[in-house]
Formats: structure tokens, C-alpha cells, sequence
């Protein structure tokens, strides 16, 4: 499966693996060898969703991060959590911020970034919501947009383009997909 359509949908299959790392209880090792970055960031992206989504009262309320991930493997951590939060608050952008400012200032860029590919890649809010996001993003508007280019990305690769992520795109990124 990984053969014929790894390419077309590459995050899925990563975040997927990250799922498998967080069931098991472990972590990739630093010497595991990873041509591209972005691979590395979305399989630790699926390890936080998984503890975000299974372990929420630590991962999410506590704001306890999993053992043995610190570093630029922190960052896509952390991305998996933002991407949860978006389900968590529904899309309710009110609730969203409140949850993003109760963790640390330094977690809250990547959470930002998850938000954003969470929001471009599932939609949910209508264009008003969507300029209400960006204005609640406040200094991490750049992490936002990058999360929404990276579902726009995703979306290409698969030939799933939707209508929200085409607005998406306008909104947070001021381009035309």
C-alpha cells in the first residue's frame, strides 16, 4: 500500500506511524536516519495527537509531555496536540485560544501550526470564523498559515481539494490554490 500510494498521501502514512510509535510506548531513536525533516515532524505530529487524543487529562489539561521527546522532535509533538485541540474545541474559536494560552508560551507556535492543518484539512468554519482564527492566532499568524499550506499540500497530493481548503488558503494565506 505504502508503495502505490506513499506519495499521494506521505502525512498520513507518517502521522499514521506515529500513531504505531505512541501505542507501543516508544520513540524513534535519534539515530534513526530520515532523509526528509518534514517525515520526522509529521510521525512525532501522530505521537501527539495519539497521547492529545488518548491521554488527554496529561497530554491536554496538564499539558505533560510524553517521556523522552524534547528537542525538534518537541515541534511536531506539539503540532499533534494543536491538531487536537481543534477537534476538542469544535471549532469554536473562543475556546480554541483559551486552551492554546494555557500551555506554555514556548509550545504555543507549533500548537498553532497543528490548529492550522487540523482547520485547512477537516474545515468546519465558514470564512467569518476563519478571519476570527487568524486574528486569535495573533503573533503565530505565520505558524497558522503554514499549517493550512501544509493541508493544502496534502490535499494536492491526494486530488481532494475541497472548497474550504481553496478558501482556507485565501483567508490565512492570501493565495489561490
Amino acid at each position: 500500500f505504502f508503495t502505490d500510494f506513499g506519495n499521494i498521501h506521505s502525512f498520513h502514512f507518517d502521522i499514521g506511524l506515529g500513531w504505531a510509535f505512541a501505542k507501543t510506548k516508544t520513540i524513534p531513536s535519534k539515530d534513526w536516519e530520515i532523509s526528509n525533516p518534514l517525515r520526522r515532524r509529521m510521525i512525532f505530529d501522530g505521537i501527539g495527537y495519539y497521547h492529545a487524543l488518548y491521554k488527554g487529562r496529561r497530554t491536554v489539561k496538564k499539558q505533560i509531555i510524553g517521556e523522552g521527546i524534547e528537542g525538534k522532535d518537541l515541534d511536531g509533538y506539539n503540532q499533534g496536540v494543536g491538531r487536537r485541540l481543534w477537534y476538542i474545541a469544535k471549532g469554536d474559536v473562543e475556546i480554541l485560544t483559551q486552551q492554546i494560552q494555557n500551555f506554555q508560551t514556548s509550545r504555543q507556535a507549533n500548537l498553532w501550526q497543528g490548529v492550522g492543518i487540523a482547520c485547512g484539512y477537516v474545515g468546519g468554519i465558514d470564512e467569518q470564523n476563519m478571519n476570527l482564527l487568524l486574528a486569535a492566532s495573533a503573533n503565530h499568524q505565520q505558524q497558522l498559515s503554514k499549517g493550512i499550506a501544509l493541508a493544502a499540500i496534502s490535499r494536492n497530493a491526494s486530488n481532494t481539494v475541497t472548497e474550504n481548503i481553496e478558501r482556507a488558503c485565501e483567508v490565512f494565506c492570501n493565495k489561490k490554490l
